[in-house]
């Protein structure tokens, strides 16, 4: 496995009035390459990470791959990850 030196995680409370009323733990990361889409999984799943948003497209300029498509490509089919 590839070290995870650039992955960052923060946990924060926002405020309203003297009352915590969210409480969440961040997970932020690149999109993940070919060789490290297992990798990706191994990470959302060992922090519980219910919810992920892509902010960038897969491939940019009609060229350039951003990231690899982390997710099963075809509606009811299964990504397998076999580092879980």
């Amino acid at each position: 496995m590839r070290p995870r030196s650039n992955i960052k995680t923060k946990t924060f409370r926002v405020h309203a009035e003297e009352t915590v009323f969210v409480c969440m733990h961040v997970f932020i990361a690149q999109g993940p390459l070919p060789e490290t889409v297992e990798d990706f999984w191994l990470v959302v799943y060992q922090q519980k990470v219910t919810v992920i948003a892509m902010l960038t497209q897969v491939i940019e300029d009609e060229a350039r791959v951003r990231c690899a498509a982390y997710w099963p490509q075809t509606v009811g089919d299964t990504l397998n990850i076999h580092k879980l």
